[in-house]
């Protein structure tokens, strides 16, 4: 399992994150702009944050986020 939880994200931050097995829950400020791509193989994404073609907010940078068995939730921060 991965869990992480970011008090910042930079513009034009990059992050690339990939799980075998097991699920990603990832918590981003509630102002998060950036493409992102979300992918599980064999489990369930869930996406807390508006997404309009690819993209939350207005973009910038690029976050993400695969698993080949489990699931995969990114959720808003209190911030």
């Amino acid at each position: 399992r991965i869990q992480a939880e970011m008090n910042t994200w930079e513009e034009r931050g990059n992050a690339w994150i990939e799980s075998t097995t097991g699920d990603v829950q990832l918590t981003f400020p509630r102002t998060l702009s950036t493409e992102i791509d979300l992918y599980s193989k064999s489990g369930e994404t869930y996406l807390e944050f508006q997404r309009k073609k690819g993209l939350i907010g207005k973009g910038g940078g690029y976050l993400r986020v695969h698993s080949r068995s489990g699931n995969i939730r990114v959720l808003k921060g209190v911030l």
